[in-house]
């Protein structure tokens, strides 16, 4: 951080933490029919998917080290993805629409 007459800034760098925590591609979004969830690394590890409702209730759970199609047909509304490995905690808002 630096001041400049009493306005703090911050001088630092945050675009490593941010890169780290972007490792998941959900498309399309908005969603008709089948989401795609892809892995973004070259390692593909395994990575621990969630998806939940609005409401925080869980309605998808998979393990995955490279890519999932999902069937949608059942779901309806905006949800969350949490991805989950050793790079970190990465979430994406989706869209359902049928």
């Amino acid at each position: 951080f630096a001041t400049n007459g009493g306005i703090m800034k911050y001088t630092g760098s945050i675009s490593e933490n941010i890169d780290k925590k972007n490792f998941i591609s959900c498309y399309p979004n908005p969603c008709y029919d089948l989401l795609n969830i892809k892995i973004n690394n070259e390692i593909y590890e395994r990575t621990l998917i969630k998806i939940y409702n609005i409401n925080g209730g869980l309605v998808f759970k998979s393990y995955l080290k490279n890519s999932i199609e999902i069937d949608t047909h059942s779901l309806k509304g905006t949800y969350i993805i949490k991805a989950t490995n050793s790079m970190g905690v990465d979430t994406k808002k989706i869209l359902i629409f049928n």
